[in-house]
C-alpha cells in the first residue's frame, strides 16, 4: 500500500506502507465474514487487502508456515 502525502510547504513524499498478518480460515466465506468486521477495513485504514493462500508445514506437531 503507498500513497503521496502532502508534507509541510506542498511539497509531497512517498510513503511505502506493508503489514502481513497470517491467519487461517476454514473456506473463503469465512474470512469474508471477517473482513466484512474487521474494524481496520470497516473504518477505512486499510484501503487495499490482498488475500494469498499459503502452504503450511507441520513440524514435532506444531504449524509452521
Amino acid at each position: 500500500m503507498y500513497e503521496w502525502l502532502p508534507a509541510d510547504g506542498g511539497e509531497l513524499f512517498f510513503c511505502l506502507m506493508y503489514f502481513a498478518l497470517v491467519m487461517e480460515f476454514e473456506n473463503r466465506a469465512a474470512l469474508d465474514e471477517y473482513l466484512k468486521n474487521e474494524s481496520y477495513v470497516v473504518e477505512g485504514v486499510w484501503k487495499k487487502v490482498e488475500v494469498e493462500m499459503m502452504n503450511v508445514v507441520l513440524v514435532n506437531g506444531e504449524k509452521r508456515a
